[in-house]
């Protein structure tokens, strides 16, 4: 199969997936949000951030270490996969009691210490099904992570909903959690075992083969832990200086936001295997994919910022009612956001198929030590609506500093009048969607979508000649 078809294969069942898995997960949302309230809500988003800051930061991007290396060399997945399976079990232990000592040093209630312990089990196993995929998906095959994450959301939406039912406490429905995620993360196991003959082997395990493992994911390890104390660690400071109302109020807000990074996964997961082999033996092909999506990654965002801006009040009644109608402020700013988060997705894919993870996870790691600081102020400043701010100056701080190393790389962005063009068709859109904003949003939206894509694509023609030619053998 040609790449154009593994990657266009790919592509859609990513798209497939994640597409119901974020129809799901706003149902999912909105359900346990009205449920909990705005106070239990924040303790339950604390949980999960304080869970993955920790459990994500410990596990050393061994996630990410499978999935790039596998790829550039698939000869070596018995002992890889056997290496890190061992190390992301003995850090999966360590990081565990990390997270406990840390909700009790930060005043934590023992209430939410006991949730907490639960969550935590329940985020490390997505952590180890996460590895899994990754192994699978070094062989460009995404049929089975693509049933998963569906099936996963359908049974989160039915334990929702049962706890609804039975008015079961935050106590339990964790429970329920942790006991599913165990269940699909066993599953996934023997999947792969009997799949592609993929297994934790003795043989494979040595002291020599672990610390050549453990090099090699340290390269990656400072990416993913500053990554995650930059998203994570402002709800977490914003609960010691506000409340956990406002936790509620901007988590509600936050979780709408990051169910916008479907596209940025999509791209990330579908193209990463792909480019860790254009990286070996095709650089002016890697170069061209780098620039062809960074292009449609900001052509993505732009509009998708601007309506929600524009709409950020009625989707926040919608979903989670009056009691967290302060979160529509927060997503009108935070939102904006988007743009660079895409476009730091796009330098990312690069600078990790071509090796260079570690200078990358430098720029990361003064992205994140400079965040706190400046969250403190904003929200000192701002309120709770600060945090939303000091999110978009920082992510703008790293984006800069990843398209410096990606340039100094000698890969290049495009012309830039594919990006004006789609600046001058947003503001069209925008100008449009301000006559049907009181209109229901199944109304507006089709309306903006069409607003921006018109001009975007029949008048402006943003789109080459090479690139049609490219999308019709996709198509095909």
């Amino acid at each position: 199969m040609s790449n154009a078809k593994i990657v266009a294969r790919n592509i859609a069942l990513q798209t497939v997936s994640i597409l119901i898995s974020i129809i799901l997960s706003l149902f999912i949302s909105a359900m346990i949000t009205r449920y909990l309230g705005d106070v239990n809500f924040g303790v339950y988003s604390i949980a999960i951030g304080l869970a993955t800051l920790i459990a994500f930061s410990s596990e050393m991007t061994l996630t990410q270490t499978a999935n790039v290396e596998i790829s550039r060399n698939r000869k070596n997945t018995k002992l890889l996969f056997s290496n890190i399976l061992f190390l992301k079990i003995i850090l999966a232990f360590i990081g565990f009691f990390i997270m406990l000592i840390a909700s009790k040093l930060l005043g934590y209630s023992s209430d939410f210490f006991v949730i907490l312990i639960f969550i935590g089990i329940y985020i490390y196993s997505n952590s180890f099904r996460q590895f899994f995929f990754a192994v699978i998906r070094a062989f460009e095959k995404f049929e089975f992570e693509a049933a998963m994450i569906v099936i996963d959301k359908i049974l989160t939406l039915a334990i929702v909903i049962i706890t609804m039912y039975f008015k079961f406490s935050l106590l339990v429905f964790s429970q329920i959690l942790m006991i599913t995620s165990v269940v699909l993360s066993i599953v996934s196991y023997f999947y792969i075992k009997k799949v592609y003959n993929i297994f934790f082997c003795f043989e494979k395990f040595s002291k020599k083969n672990l610390i050549i493992v453990i090099k090699t994911a340290t390269a990656y390890c400072l990416w993913n832990i500053c990554a995650y104390v930059h998203m994570q660690s402002g709800p977490i400071i914003l609960s010691k200086i506000g409340s956990m109302q406002m936790v509620g109020w901007f988590n509600s807000a936050n979780q709408l936001f990051v169910q916008l990074f479907f596209i940025c996964t999509i791209v990330f997961n579908s193209l990463l295997p792909t480019m860790a082999r254009f990286s070996k033996n095709n650089s002016s092909l890697l170069n061209f994919t780098y620039n062809l999506g960074m292009k449609y990654l900001f052509l993505l965002s732009l509009p998708i910022a601007a309506a929600t801006t524009l709409l950020a009040n009625k989707i926040i009644l919608l979903l989670y009612g009056e009691q967290f109608f302060n979160a529509g402020g927060v997503l009108a700013v935070l939102v904006w956001a988007i743009i660079p988060y895409y476009l730091v997705c796009g330098c990312g894919n690069l600078i990790l198929a071509t090796g260079n993870a570690k200078m990358g996870s430098l720029l990361y790691l003064i992205t994140a030590v400079i965040s706190v600081p400046i969250y403190f102020a904003m929200i000192n400043v701002y309120g709770y609506i600060g945090l939303a701010y000091g999110m978009i100056i920082t992510i703008i701080l790293l984006l800069t500093l990843l398209f410096i190393l990606v340039d100094r790389k000698g890969y290049k962005i495009g012309p830039v009048m594919p990006y004006l063009k789609g600046i001058v068709s947003t503001i069209i859109m925008y100008y449009c969607l301000t006559f049907v904003s009181q209109k229901a949003l199944y109304i507006s939206i089709p309306i903006g979508f069409f607003a921006y894509m018109i001009p975007l694509v029949f008048i402006f023609k943003v789109f080459s000649k090479e690139e049609k030619d490219i999308m019709r053998s996709l198509l095909k």
